[in-house]
């Protein structure tokens, strides 16, 4: 489709295109000409999730806020959780001490005992939450420190710990996690055993979107 029609299809201005275009949001169109230049469904589909992170339903998000999450969705996390991971990562950082936005550089990294002294609490305190599986560093970083969103983590599992609710108590909800992951991988295994390796990153993608969309709803209903 050419831009009048996505236009028209995304319901945007042809000015706010151009614009998600310059900021790098948009995968780039198939150019025809030096003016010219045709759209497929997955502008439109970027478009919408655009519309999303920009308005009430998800954000509003700014433009950089909303480059840091596009990633963590193209990787498989729906668009509530990726917006979710940035909130918990902006809550670290302010506990970290840094202000200026950039979340995923590796030297936003932090030791053990740097990390207690901010978070004024003692280092043996993080040390049983590592020590439980609870906060995993390696599991993205690779570096061994504690990035923006295992500082918030800590920082919530270290409130609980002060209601009385101790690290091993915790340890459940982690193996349960692990449990539902290898379930979900079985399943997904199942699925993509019949599709060619052409449709095998789609599929994954799909099913991993669906999962953790399912998660979402199962954590919010009521328990009864």
């Amino acid at each position: 489709m050419r831009m009048r029609d996505l236009a028209i299809a995304a319901s945007l201005p042809r000015t706010t295109i151009h614009h998600y275009l310059r900021e790098g949001l948009l995968p780039e169109p198939d150019r025809t000409a030096a003016n010219a230049a045709t759209y497929g469904p997955e502008h439109l589909d970027r478009l919408m999730l655009l519309k999303a992170l920009r308005g009430p339903e998800l954000g509003p998000l700014s433009v950089s806020e909303i480059r840091q999450v596009l990633p963590w969705i193209d990787e498989g996390l729906s668009p509530a959780e990726a917006v979710g991971l940035a909130a918990l990562q902006r809550r670290g950082l302010a506990a970290m001490g840094k202000t200026d936005g950039s979340l995923t550089a590796p030297e936003q990294t932090l030791g053990l005992r740097e990390v207690a002294r901010r978070l004024d609490r003692e280092p043996r305190e993080l040390r049983q939450l590592l020590e439980a599986g609870i906060i995993d560093p390696s599991s993205r970083s690779g570096s061994g420190g504690l990035d923006a969103a295992d500082v918030a983590a800590a920082d919530s599992c270290l409130r609980l710990v002060d209601f009385g609710i101790e690290a091993r108590h915790l340890e459940p909800l982690v193996e349960l996690t692990k449990e539902m992951r290898n379930y979900e991988g079985v399943l997904e295994e199942l699925v993509c055993g019949s599709r060619s390796d052409d449709e095998v990153g789609a599929v994954r993608k799909e099913l991993r979107t669906a999962f953790r969309e399912l998660h979402l709803y199962l954590l919010s209903r009521p328990v009864g």
